[in-house]
């Protein structure tokens, strides 16, 4: 860990595990072959950096997956990296997840996150093990165009920075101060 100014930065991570999943695909009406682009049903797609395969949830579906840190006790930035090949907004094809966090078995609801940007960033303040997505495609966007649901590339997060406590620096000023009166002495 490094420290700055009175705080220490963690790790980033990124999903690591699928602890559930729940899929269920619409009916592709475009060609063959952009229904299976970048095999878009594979479920380890998730797992790792933004790389552009992404896996899709399929509308109403759902998905859980875990980090290497198993409790993030002072909750975490979120970012999702979600795929769209052509621009919502000229193309009609809106798409949206619920974000939930998990702790102990207890779900709760963080976030509405729509597909009008490649990247959402959400800040989640309390204690969770796993996150939680569930598609909501069709209750946000009745008619839109998306088959298969909300696309996800990647979740990335990073701890929320632990405080150093301020008794720590005054200690540290101390021992500063001592040495300085210690130097003094030697040199008198």
């Amino acid at each position: 860990m490094l420290m700055v100014g009175g705080t220490a930065h963690a790790a980033t991570y990124t999903a690591s595990s699928i602890i559930e999943d729940e899929t269920s695909y619409g009916v592709c009406t475009s060609s063959a072959a952009s229904c299976a682009a970048d095999d878009r049903r594979t479920i380890t797609n998730v797992l790792g950096s933004t790389d552009g395969a992404f896996y899709s949830l399929g509308k109403g579906g759902e998905l859980t997956v875990g980090f290497d840190m198993a409790v993030f006790t002072r909750g975490a930035t979120v970012v999702l990296e979600e795929v769209t090949f052509k621009d919502p907004l000229s193309s009609r094809h809106f798409e949206a997840v619920d974000l939930y966090s998990i702790m102990g078995g207890v779900m709760k609801l963080v976030t509405t996150v729509y597909n009008t940007s490649k990247t959402a960033t959400v800040n989640i303040s309390h204690s969770f093990e796993y996150l939680k997505l569930v598609d909501v495609t069709s209750r946000e966007y009745a008619s839109t165009t998306s088959f298969d649901g909300y696309d996800i590339d990647s979740i990335t997060l990073t701890p929320q920075p632990v405080p150093v406590p301020a008794a720590g620096l005054l200690l540290l000023g101390g021992i500063a101060g001592f040495a300085v009166l210690r130097r003094r002495k030697a040199a008198a």
